[in-house]
């Protein structure tokens, strides 16, 4: 059997991917085009991305993102929402471990509390017409 594989760093980990019945690398190429592409709009792990412009921007305006960004914002805050233990929110205290990094690290005390005001999903204002995001609160870069 034609069996075709790359491997390549995305979203914090190495990933691999396989196809099998062809050996044109072209679909492998596609494939990474797409997941690096979402990796470059959604990604919290560099300083910029449509989502880290989200961040950066909390308590000082709102930003106007790509749609495809806008909806899963919206779908994460919607379930969110629902208290079930979803948090689209949680970003700001799951970074303080810096988890992935070699300055990983366990935080004080004090760093959680003060980063567990901030994730709270209803301080995230969503605008359907203008495909904006704002976060009302400092501190979540």
């Amino acid at each position: 059997m034609i069996k075709i594989s790359k491997a390549w760093r995305a979203m914090g980990t190495t990933n691999q991917i396989t196809l099998f019945g062809t050996d044109d690398e072209r679909y492998l190429d596609d494939a990474i085009r797409f997941v690096n592409h979402y990796e470059d709009l959604l990604t919290v792990n560099r300083p910029v991305s449509a989502v880290m412009a989200i961040n950066h921007a909390a308590g000082q305006s709102p930003v106007v993102v790509p749609p495809a960004v806008y909806q899963l914002v919206k779908r994460a805050v919607a379930v969110s929402n629902q208290h079930f233990g979803f948090n689209a929110a949680i970003g700001p205290l799951v970074k303080l471990w810096h988890i992935g990094f070699a300055d990983a690290r366990v935080p004080s005390d004090i760093e959680i509390v003060q980063r567990r005001e901030l994730i709270g999903s209803d301080e995230i204002v969503l605008d359907d017409d203008r495909l904006s995001v704002y976060l009302r609160m400092r501190g979540w870069n």
